[in-house]
Protein backbone atom coordinates (compact mmCIF):
# COMPACT_ATOMS: atom_id res chain seq x y z
CA UNK A 1 0.00 0.00 0.00
CA UNK A 2 3.18 2.41 0.48
CA UNK A 3 4.28 2.15 -2.56
CA UNK A 4 0.82 2.34 -3.98
CA UNK A 5 0.12 5.78 -2.48
CA UNK A 6 3.97 6.83 -3.82
CA UNK A 7 3.47 5.56 -6.83
CA UNK A 8 -0.07 8.24 -6.77
CA UNK A 9 1.39 11.13 -5.42
CA UNK A 10 4.13 11.21 -7.73
CA UNK A 11 1.97 9.72 -10.66
CA UNK A 12 -0.25 13.17 -10.30
CA UNK A 13 2.46 15.89 -9.13
CA UNK A 14 4.04 14.59 -12.90
CA UNK A 15 1.26 14.54 -14.64
CA UNK A 16 0.53 18.41 -13.01
CA UNK A 17 3.90 19.13 -13.98
CA UNK A 18 3.37 18.16 -17.75
CA UNK A 19 -0.20 19.72 -18.03
CA UNK A 20 1.69 23.29 -16.80
CA UNK A 21 5.15 23.28 -18.56
CA UNK A 22 3.56 22.45 -22.14
CA UNK A 23 1.80 25.83 -22.75
CA UNK A 24 4.48 27.32 -20.04
CA UNK A 25 6.90 26.09 -23.00
CA UNK A 26 4.99 27.78 -25.69
CA UNK A 27 4.63 31.36 -23.77
CA UNK A 28 8.56 31.14 -23.14
CA UNK A 29 9.23 30.34 -26.88
CA UNK A 30 6.74 33.00 -27.97
CA UNK A 31 8.13 35.54 -25.53
CA UNK A 32 11.93 34.87 -26.37
CA UNK A 33 11.13 35.45 -30.20
CA UNK A 34 9.59 39.03 -29.24
CA UNK A 35 11.95 39.54 -26.96
CA UNK A 36 14.38 38.92 -29.61
CA UNK A 37 12.78 40.63 -32.66
CA UNK A 38 11.67 43.58 -29.87
CA UNK A 39 15.96 44.22 -29.63
CA UNK A 40 16.73 43.87 -32.80
CA UNK A 41 14.06 46.71 -33.65
CA UNK A 42 15.62 48.83 -30.78
CA UNK A 43 19.47 48.49 -32.06
CA UNK A 44 17.55 49.99 -35.38
CA UNK A 45 16.23 52.65 -34.08
CA UNK A 46 19.40 53.59 -32.64
CA UNK A 47 21.39 53.26 -35.47
CA UNK A 48 18.78 54.92 -37.64
CA UNK A 49 19.44 57.54 -34.95
CA UNK A 50 23.06 58.09 -35.52
CA UNK A 51 23.26 58.05 -38.62
CA UNK A 52 24.25 60.67 -40.77
CA UNK A 53 21.36 62.89 -42.27
CA UNK A 54 22.73 62.03 -45.89
CA UNK A 55 24.75 58.97 -46.81
CA UNK A 56 26.98 60.07 -49.14
CA UNK A 57 29.65 57.79 -50.83
CA UNK A 58 32.59 57.99 -49.03
CA UNK A 59 30.86 59.38 -44.92
CA UNK A 60 32.49 57.51 -42.22
CA UNK A 61 29.33 55.92 -40.56
CA UNK A 62 30.09 54.96 -37.09
CA UNK A 63 27.44 52.46 -35.69
CA UNK A 64 26.79 51.85 -31.91
CA UNK A 65 28.03 48.80 -30.02
CA UNK A 66 25.84 45.98 -29.27
CA UNK A 67 25.87 42.61 -27.57
CA UNK A 68 27.55 39.76 -29.06
CA UNK A 69 25.22 37.83 -31.96
CA UNK A 70 24.07 41.00 -33.42
CA UNK A 71 25.21 42.12 -36.70
CA UNK A 72 24.39 45.42 -38.31
CA UNK A 73 24.95 46.26 -41.79
CA UNK A 74 23.69 49.67 -43.61
CA UNK A 75 22.70 49.60 -47.16
CA UNK A 76 22.66 52.64 -50.09
CA UNK A 77 20.05 53.13 -51.89
CA UNK A 78 21.62 50.66 -54.91
CA UNK A 79 21.46 47.81 -51.67
CA UNK A 80 25.17 47.59 -51.56
CA UNK A 81 26.27 47.49 -48.01
CA UNK A 82 28.12 50.90 -47.09
CA UNK A 83 28.67 49.63 -43.45
CA UNK A 84 28.69 46.82 -40.70
CA UNK A 85 28.49 43.57 -41.24
CA UNK A 86 26.19 41.53 -43.34
CA UNK A 87 26.00 40.22 -47.09
CA UNK A 88 27.71 42.48 -49.58
CA UNK A 89 24.39 43.02 -51.64
CA UNK A 90 21.04 43.13 -49.18
CA UNK A 91 18.81 39.99 -49.06
CA UNK A 92 15.05 40.22 -50.27
CA UNK A 93 14.20 40.95 -47.19
CA UNK A 94 16.47 44.27 -46.40
CA UNK A 95 16.23 45.04 -50.51
CA UNK A 96 12.39 45.63 -50.42
CA UNK A 97 11.07 48.58 -51.61
CA UNK A 98 8.54 49.75 -48.38
CA UNK A 99 9.28 52.71 -45.99
CA UNK A 100 8.26 50.40 -42.95
CA UNK A 101 10.16 48.33 -40.85
CA UNK A 102 10.40 44.79 -41.11
CA UNK A 103 10.88 41.63 -39.61
CA UNK A 104 11.34 38.36 -40.70
CA UNK A 105 13.93 34.84 -41.11
CA UNK A 106 16.51 34.53 -43.63
CA UNK A 107 18.50 31.21 -44.02
CA UNK A 108 19.81 30.65 -40.14
CA UNK A 109 18.91 34.41 -39.35
CA UNK A 110 16.29 36.91 -37.67
CA UNK A 111 16.50 39.69 -39.36
CA UNK A 112 14.57 43.57 -38.64
CA UNK A 113 15.47 45.62 -41.64
CA UNK A 114 14.65 49.66 -41.53
CA UNK A 115 14.43 52.06 -44.17
CA UNK A 116 16.44 55.41 -43.92
CA UNK A 117 14.72 58.02 -45.50
CA UNK A 118 15.43 61.52 -46.45
CA UNK A 119 13.25 64.55 -47.58
CA UNK A 120 10.73 61.62 -47.83
CA UNK A 121 12.44 59.41 -50.15
CA UNK A 122 14.36 55.90 -49.05
CA UNK A 123 18.08 56.59 -49.55
CA UNK A 124 19.10 53.03 -47.58
CA UNK A 125 18.46 50.62 -45.36
CA UNK A 126 19.64 49.43 -42.05
CA UNK A 127 19.53 45.63 -41.49
CA UNK A 128 19.77 43.86 -37.91
CA UNK A 129 20.29 40.42 -37.60
CA UNK A 130 21.14 37.53 -34.92
CA UNK A 131 21.21 34.06 -35.60
CA UNK A 132 18.12 31.94 -34.59
CA UNK A 133 20.17 29.31 -32.89
CA UNK A 134 20.87 32.15 -30.38
CA UNK A 135 17.37 32.93 -29.30
CA UNK A 136 16.72 29.02 -29.73
CA UNK A 137 19.81 28.49 -26.88
CA UNK A 138 18.02 31.03 -24.48
CA UNK A 139 14.64 29.46 -25.68
CA UNK A 140 16.54 26.07 -24.26
CA UNK A 141 17.79 27.36 -21.49
CA UNK A 142 14.89 28.79 -20.28
CA UNK A 143 13.32 25.23 -21.29
CA UNK A 144 15.72 23.82 -18.99
CA UNK A 145 15.23 25.60 -16.00
CA UNK A 146 11.48 24.98 -16.03
CA UNK A 147 12.06 21.17 -16.23
CA UNK A 148 14.73 21.09 -13.46
CA UNK A 149 12.09 22.92 -11.61
CA UNK A 150 9.75 20.19 -12.63
CA UNK A 151 11.94 17.78 -11.31
CA UNK A 152 12.79 19.68 -8.36
CA UNK A 153 8.73 19.46 -7.51
CA UNK A 154 8.36 15.84 -8.63
CA UNK A 155 11.63 14.93 -6.05
CA UNK A 156 9.87 16.82 -3.67
CA UNK A 157 6.67 14.93 -4.20
CA UNK A 158 8.39 11.84 -4.10
CA UNK A 159 9.98 12.87 -0.03
CA UNK A 160 6.51 13.94 0.96
CA UNK A 161 5.02 11.16 -0.33
CA UNK A 162 7.34 8.79 1.19
CA UNK A 163 6.90 10.52 4.47
CA UNK A 164 3.01 10.68 4.38
CA UNK A 165 2.45 6.90 3.19
CA UNK A 166 4.79 5.51 5.64
CA UNK A 167 2.34 8.20 8.22
CA UNK A 168 -0.83 6.63 6.85
CA UNK A 169 0.60 2.79 6.32
CA UNK A 170 2.18 2.25 9.99
CA UNK A 171 -1.34 2.76 11.77
CA UNK A 172 -2.75 0.93 9.04
CA UNK A 173 0.09 -1.84 10.16
CA UNK A 174 -1.35 -1.55 14.19
CA UNK A 175 -4.41 -1.65 12.70
CA UNK A 176 -3.75 -4.87 10.84
CA UNK A 177 -1.75 -6.71 13.74
CA UNK A 178 -3.98 -5.30 16.33
CA UNK A 179 -7.12 -7.10 14.59
CA UNK A 180 -4.63 -10.35 14.05
CA UNK A 181 -4.61 -10.07 17.65
CA UNK A 182 -8.24 -9.67 18.14
CA UNK A 183 -8.71 -12.86 16.00
CA UNK A 184 -6.03 -14.85 18.26
CA UNK A 185 -8.68 -14.00 21.05
CA UNK A 186 -6.68 -11.06 22.98
CA UNK A 187 -9.18 -8.53 23.47
CA UNK A 188 -6.79 -5.82 25.39
CA UNK A 189 -5.97 -4.15 21.90
CA UNK A 190 -5.16 -0.71 22.27
CA UNK A 191 -4.01 1.03 18.90
CA UNK A 192 -2.07 4.35 19.37
CA UNK A 193 -3.98 7.63 18.30
CA UNK A 194 -2.41 8.70 14.89
CA UNK A 195 -3.32 11.82 14.35
CA UNK A 196 -5.78 10.73 11.17
CA UNK A 197 -9.08 11.47 12.28
CA UNK A 198 -10.33 8.31 9.83
CA UNK A 199 -7.82 5.72 10.82
CA UNK A 200 -8.30 6.88 14.92
CA UNK A 201 -11.85 6.42 13.52
CA UNK A 202 -11.92 3.07 12.44
CA UNK A 203 -9.34 2.06 15.75
CA UNK A 204 -11.65 3.26 18.02
CA UNK A 205 -14.52 1.10 16.45
CA UNK A 206 -12.19 -1.83 16.57
CA UNK A 207 -11.54 -1.26 20.29
CA UNK A 208 -14.97 -0.76 20.72
CA UNK A 209 -15.55 -4.16 19.16
CA UNK A 210 -12.90 -5.66 21.12
CA UNK A 211 -14.42 -4.77 24.50
CA UNK A 212 -18.09 -5.94 23.66
CA UNK A 213 -16.58 -9.06 21.94
CA UNK A 214 -14.66 -9.72 25.41
CA UNK A 215 -17.89 -8.90 27.42
CA UNK A 216 -19.33 -11.49 25.41
CA UNK A 217 -16.66 -13.97 26.18
CA UNK A 218 -16.42 -12.64 29.68
CA UNK A 219 -20.15 -13.80 30.14
CA UNK A 220 -20.19 -17.10 28.11
CA UNK A 221 -16.93 -18.18 30.33
CA UNK A 222 -19.09 -17.25 33.60
CA UNK A 223 -22.26 -18.94 32.21
CA UNK A 224 -19.97 -22.06 31.67
CA UNK A 225 -18.44 -21.81 34.78
CA UNK A 226 -21.52 -21.01 36.82
CA UNK A 227 -23.95 -23.37 34.93
CA UNK A 228 -21.49 -26.30 35.22
CA UNK A 229 -21.13 -25.59 39.25
CA UNK A 230 -24.64 -25.02 39.93
CA UNK A 231 -25.93 -28.76 38.05
CA UNK A 232 -23.47 -30.62 39.94
CA UNK A 233 -25.91 -30.81 42.85
CA UNK A 234 -29.28 -31.77 40.81
CA UNK A 235 -27.47 -33.99 38.11
CA UNK A 236 -25.70 -35.66 41.92
CA UNK A 237 -29.36 -35.98 42.97
CA UNK A 238 -30.44 -37.41 40.07
CA UNK A 239 -27.70 -39.44 40.07
CA UNK A 240 -28.38 -40.77 43.58
CA UNK A 241 -32.19 -41.23 43.00
CA UNK A 242 -31.99 -43.91 39.83
CA UNK A 243 -28.78 -45.52 41.70
CA UNK A 244 -31.32 -45.66 44.84
CA UNK A 245 -34.17 -47.09 42.33
CA UNK A 246 -32.05 -49.28 41.02
CA UNK A 247 -30.16 -50.90 44.03
CA UNK A 248 -33.73 -51.02 46.16
CA UNK A 249 -36.65 -50.56 43.44
CA UNK A 250 -39.90 -49.87 44.95
CA UNK A 251 -43.27 -50.73 43.75
CA UNK A 252 -44.64 -47.71 42.32
CA UNK A 253 -42.30 -47.19 39.83
CA UNK A 254 -43.66 -44.02 38.73
CA UNK A 255 -42.44 -42.09 42.28
CA UNK A 256 -39.11 -42.09 40.51
CA UNK A 257 -40.16 -40.76 37.62
CA UNK A 258 -41.84 -38.18 38.97
CA UNK A 259 -38.66 -37.68 41.43
CA UNK A 260 -36.50 -37.59 38.28
CA UNK A 261 -38.71 -35.33 36.16
CA UNK A 262 -38.28 -32.85 39.17
CA UNK A 263 -34.93 -32.79 39.42
CA UNK A 264 -35.04 -32.36 35.30
CA UNK A 265 -37.05 -29.18 35.88
CA UNK A 266 -34.75 -28.26 38.47
CA UNK A 267 -31.86 -28.59 35.93
CA UNK A 268 -33.66 -26.84 33.24
CA UNK A 269 -34.65 -23.64 35.66
CA UNK A 270 -30.72 -23.57 36.64
CA UNK A 271 -29.73 -23.35 32.93
CA UNK A 272 -32.42 -20.72 32.06
CA UNK A 273 -31.76 -18.83 35.52
CA UNK A 274 -27.86 -18.79 34.80
CA UNK A 275 -28.60 -18.08 30.77
CA UNK A 276 -31.19 -15.01 31.41
CA UNK A 277 -27.93 -14.10 33.81
CA UNK A 278 -25.25 -14.25 31.13
CA UNK A 279 -26.95 -12.17 29.17
CA UNK A 280 -28.43 -9.66 31.25
CA UNK A 281 -31.94 -10.25 30.61
CA UNK A 282 -35.07 -9.55 32.88
CA UNK A 283 -36.09 -12.23 34.98
CA UNK A 284 -39.84 -13.00 36.34
CA UNK A 285 -40.88 -11.67 39.33
CA UNK A 286 -43.85 -12.88 41.33
CA UNK A 287 -45.43 -12.82 44.61
CA UNK A 288 -43.17 -15.57 46.62
CA UNK A 289 -45.19 -18.50 48.29
CA UNK A 290 -43.41 -18.92 51.56
CA UNK A 291 -44.72 -22.18 52.17
CA UNK A 292 -44.04 -23.70 48.68
CA UNK A 293 -40.78 -22.74 48.93
CA UNK A 294 -40.28 -24.27 52.67
CA UNK A 295 -41.66 -27.42 51.25
CA UNK A 296 -39.61 -27.72 48.15
CA UNK A 297 -37.02 -27.09 50.14
CA UNK A 298 -37.66 -29.79 52.86
CA UNK A 299 -38.20 -31.72 50.13
CA UNK A 300 -35.10 -31.44 48.26
CA UNK A 301 -32.46 -31.67 51.09
CA UNK A 302 -34.13 -33.19 54.08
CA UNK A 303 -33.40 -36.77 53.11
CA UNK A 304 -29.83 -35.84 52.07
CA UNK A 305 -29.14 -34.25 55.88
CA UNK A 306 -30.67 -37.15 57.47
CA UNK A 307 -28.20 -39.35 55.41
CA UNK A 308 -25.55 -37.56 56.98
CA UNK A 309 -27.24 -37.37 60.00
CA UNK A 310 -27.30 -33.76 60.58
CA UNK A 311 -30.71 -31.67 60.99
CA UNK A 312 -32.34 -29.47 58.81
CA UNK A 313 -34.86 -26.62 59.57
CA UNK A 314 -36.79 -24.34 57.41
CA UNK A 315 -38.75 -21.60 59.05
CA UNK A 316 -40.81 -18.41 58.18
CA UNK A 317 -42.46 -15.41 59.66
CA UNK A 318 -46.30 -15.48 59.43
CA UNK A 319 -48.10 -13.24 56.60
CA UNK A 320 -44.59 -12.86 54.35
CA UNK A 321 -45.55 -10.67 51.06
CA UNK A 322 -42.89 -10.16 48.36
CA UNK A 323 -42.06 -10.04 44.95
CA UNK A 324 -38.81 -11.60 44.08
CA UNK A 325 -37.80 -13.96 41.14
CA UNK A 326 -38.00 -16.77 42.50
CA UNK A 327 -35.28 -18.61 40.50
CA UNK A 328 -32.95 -16.39 41.65
CA UNK A 329 -33.49 -17.07 44.96
CA UNK A 330 -33.38 -20.72 44.36
CA UNK A 331 -29.95 -20.06 42.71
CA UNK A 332 -28.69 -18.83 45.83
CA UNK A 333 -30.24 -20.77 48.13
CA UNK A 334 -28.53 -23.68 46.15
CA UNK A 335 -25.39 -22.30 46.83
CA UNK A 336 -25.64 -21.54 50.71
CA UNK A 337 -27.38 -24.84 51.53
CA UNK A 338 -25.02 -26.85 49.35
CA UNK A 339 -22.36 -25.01 51.30
CA UNK A 340 -23.31 -25.63 54.68
CA UNK A 341 -23.79 -29.13 53.91
CA UNK A 342 -19.87 -29.45 52.38
CA UNK A 343 -18.57 -26.82 54.31
CA UNK A 344 -20.43 -26.49 57.88
CA UNK A 345 -21.37 -28.48 60.77
CA UNK A 346 -24.02 -29.51 62.64
CA UNK A 347 -28.03 -28.43 61.75
CA UNK A 348 -28.55 -25.93 59.49
CA UNK A 349 -31.20 -23.77 59.64
CA UNK A 350 -32.77 -21.26 57.38
CA UNK A 351 -35.31 -18.47 58.37
CA UNK A 352 -37.55 -16.67 56.14
CA UNK A 353 -38.36 -12.94 57.50
CA UNK A 354 -38.38 -9.57 56.57
CA UNK A 355 -36.35 -6.21 56.63
CA UNK A 356 -37.12 -3.05 55.89
CA UNK A 357 -39.65 -4.10 53.15
CA UNK A 358 -36.64 -6.53 52.02
CA UNK A 359 -37.56 -10.11 51.86
CA UNK A 360 -34.52 -11.71 54.30
CA UNK A 361 -33.11 -15.13 54.27
CA UNK A 362 -30.75 -16.31 56.98
CA UNK A 363 -28.55 -19.61 56.32
CA UNK A 364 -26.82 -20.62 59.75
CA UNK A 365 -25.01 -24.20 60.62
CA UNK A 366 -22.99 -25.12 63.71
CA UNK A 367 -20.04 -24.36 61.58
CA UNK A 368 -16.73 -21.71 62.38
CA UNK A 369 -15.57 -19.44 59.50
CA UNK A 370 -11.39 -19.59 59.82
CA UNK A 371 -10.98 -17.68 57.09
CA UNK A 372 -11.28 -13.93 55.89
CA UNK A 373 -14.58 -13.48 55.15
CA UNK A 374 -14.05 -10.85 52.78
CA UNK A 375 -12.23 -13.17 50.69
CA UNK A 376 -15.39 -15.92 51.22
CA UNK A 377 -16.59 -14.11 48.26
CA UNK A 378 -13.85 -13.91 45.59
CA UNK A 379 -14.20 -15.76 42.77
CA UNK A 380 -11.48 -18.64 42.46
CA UNK A 381 -9.83 -17.38 45.27
CA UNK A 382 -6.17 -19.11 46.14
CA UNK A 383 -7.64 -19.82 49.40
CA UNK A 384 -10.67 -21.61 48.89
CA UNK A 385 -11.15 -25.52 49.63
CA UNK A 386 -13.18 -25.58 46.07
CA UNK A 387 -13.43 -24.25 43.20
CA UNK A 388 -13.97 -20.76 44.31
CA UNK A 389 -17.15 -19.91 42.62
CA UNK A 390 -20.54 -20.88 44.29
CA UNK A 391 -20.30 -18.01 47.12
CA UNK A 392 -19.08 -15.12 44.32
CA UNK A 393 -22.22 -16.51 41.61
CA UNK A 394 -23.96 -16.05 45.03
CA UNK A 395 -23.11 -12.89 45.54
CA UNK A 396 -23.34 -11.92 42.06
CA UNK A 397 -26.57 -12.86 41.38
CA UNK A 398 -27.89 -11.18 44.61
CA UNK A 399 -26.49 -7.62 43.83
CA UNK A 400 -27.68 -8.06 40.20
CA UNK A 401 -31.34 -8.02 41.65
CA UNK A 402 -30.78 -5.09 43.92
CA UNK A 403 -30.60 -6.98 47.26
CA UNK A 404 -26.85 -7.72 48.74
CA UNK A 405 -25.38 -11.26 50.66
CA UNK A 406 -23.36 -10.98 53.50
CA UNK A 407 -21.68 -12.87 56.09
CA UNK A 408 -22.80 -12.00 59.67
CA UNK A 409 -21.35 -14.36 62.10
CA UNK A 410 -18.29 -16.52 61.29
CA UNK A 411 -19.33 -18.85 64.56
CA UNK A 412 -21.52 -19.81 64.01
CA UNK A 413 -21.46 -19.63 60.08
CA UNK A 414 -24.45 -17.24 59.65
CA UNK A 415 -25.21 -15.76 55.97
CA UNK A 416 -27.75 -13.30 55.44
CA UNK A 417 -29.74 -12.52 52.31
CA UNK A 418 -31.49 -9.26 51.30
CA UNK A 419 -33.92 -9.41 48.30
CA UNK A 420 -36.10 -6.13 47.45
CA UNK A 421 -39.39 -6.41 47.26
CA UNK A 422 -39.52 -5.48 43.29
CA UNK A 423 -42.57 -4.50 41.12
CA UNK A 424 -44.33 -8.08 39.05
CA UNK A 425 -42.69 -8.42 35.60
CA UNK A 426 -43.42 -11.09 32.43
CA UNK A 427 -40.53 -13.44 32.15
CA UNK A 428 -38.88 -12.60 28.38
CA UNK A 429 -39.35 -15.30 25.81
CA UNK A 430 -35.98 -16.07 24.34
Amino acid sequence: MRRRILLAIIGVTTLATIVLTIPLGLIIANRENDDASTELDRVAERTAAELPARLDVGDEIELPRVERGISIAVYDATNLRIAGSGPRIADRLTASPTVLTKTGTVGDEQIVTRPVTFNERRIGVIRVAEATRETARRIGRDILLLLSIDAAAILIAAIVGSALAKRLVKPLMVIRDEAVHLGNGDFSIHPAPSGVSELDETADALIETARRLDATMRREREFTANSSHQLRTPLAALRLTLESEIMTPRQDHTTVLHESIEEVYRLEATIETMLAFARDRPLNRSALDVGATIASLQLRWSDQFEVLKRGFHVVAEADMSAHISEDVLAQILEVLIGNAMTHGRGTVSIVFLTQDLNLAVMVRDEGTVSRDPADLFVRRHPAASDNGVGLALARTLAEAEGGRLTLTETSPTTFLLLLPDLPSTAETPD
